[in-house]
């Protein structure tokens, strides 16, 4: 479900030819794979081009998704960094209603406020 996202976020990192961050060469060309597999009319979506394209080690950089224990270890991981508000984009064009469904329930019933203090 995060795929596409993880995608699009990737993709911004290589759009320029050069690589932003902190990434090996290795990771550069699975991103430059992602940059040339990109479908801009299925922007972000799940099941795209794109989303096949991505590894799942690439979109960990990318993305925060898994079953709910590994979500709110990661999310720790950020808290822990000093940020204090985070973003979380948890919908993705192209899913199944149902999963969607759930992915919101888990997110908004588990995941935040195992991350309160």
């Amino acid at each position: 479900m995060a795929a596409g996202g993880a995608a699009s976020a990737g993709r911004w990192q290589v759009m320029q030819g050069g690589a932003r961050g902190n990434m090996d060469a290795e990771q550069y060309r699975k991103l430059e794979r992602v940059r040339e597999a990109y479908d801009m009319t299925r922007h972000g979506a799940a099941g795209s081009s794109h989303a096949h394209a991505i590894e799942p080690e690439v979109s960990d950089r990318f993305a925060i998704a898994g079953p709910v224990d590994h979500c709110v270890a990661r999310l720790r991981e950020l808290k822990a960094l000093g940020l204090t508000r985070l973003i979380l984009p948890h919908r993705s064009r192209g899913t199944d209603p149902e999963q969607q469904a759930l992915a919101t329930r888990l997110l908004l019933e588990e995941v935040i406020p195992a991350l309160r203090d």
